[in-house]
């Protein structure tokens, strides 16, 4: 039965246009307790985000899990959930939303997303209009974030999602405080802000 279920939800993946996961490991379902079936799509230094079909509720969803080897990592686990709180508040047609939170399994379970801008522009530049539209989007959602004292920090086109929709949507960041020290980005070079050059 749960190997059934595996391969219709990966059936629904492959019709909306997820047919390898984007780690090209062709990964299958992972089938998790809480009914969340799981494929990974990327990674980063604190943890791995998910594609998931949430079973009970019949929606898609994204999923960010801690890296298993974080726990216990005090700073690092801080700076997971510093993600999940700033932004748990925060409401916008621009941001991704937050649906809700695991505690117990380290998840923050969030709106899902098509693809980034980074995996459109995989397939060539944008046309101008498309550009524009984008800008004025990712405009929007910046100035409601500073309108509530917070700063994103990690402007870039894989943090640009789009929705089946082709609506953006900023993701979450730690929510960084403009008071703070602004400090130069992982792996950001190519997309910072003029003050910080």
């Amino acid at each position: 039965l749960e190997r059934s279920a595996a391969e219709n939800v990966e059936r629904a993946f492959v019709r909306r246009g997820r047919g390898e996961d984007a780690t090209g490991t062709g990964t299958r379902f992972e089938f998790a307790p809480a009914g969340v079936a799981l494929r990974e799509i990327e990674r980063d230094e604190v943890s791995s985000l998910h594609e998931g079909y949430e079973r009970h509720l019949r929606r898609y969803v994204t999923v960010r899990k801690l890296l298993p080897e974080l726990r216990g990592e005090t700073a690092l686990e801080e700076l997971f959930w510093s993600q999940a709180r700033g932004g748990a508040g925060l409401q916008h047609e621009h941001l991704q939303a937050i649906y809700s939170i695991d505690t117990a399994r380290r998840w923050v379970i969030l709106e899902p997303f098509d693809h980034s801008l980074a995996e459109r522009l995989k397939k060539g530049p944008l046309p101008p209009a498309e550009v524009q539209t984008v800008v004025e989007q990712a405009l929007r959602g910046l100035a409601y974030l500073h309108s509530r004292g917070q700063i994103h920090g990690g402007l870039h086109p894989a943090t640009l999602l789009m929705n089946k929709d082709n609506q953006l949507k900023l993701t979450r960041t730690p929510g960084l405080d403009p008071k703070s020290e602004l400090r130069l980005p992982p792996g950001g070079g190519r997309y910072l802000a003029p003050e910080l050059l």
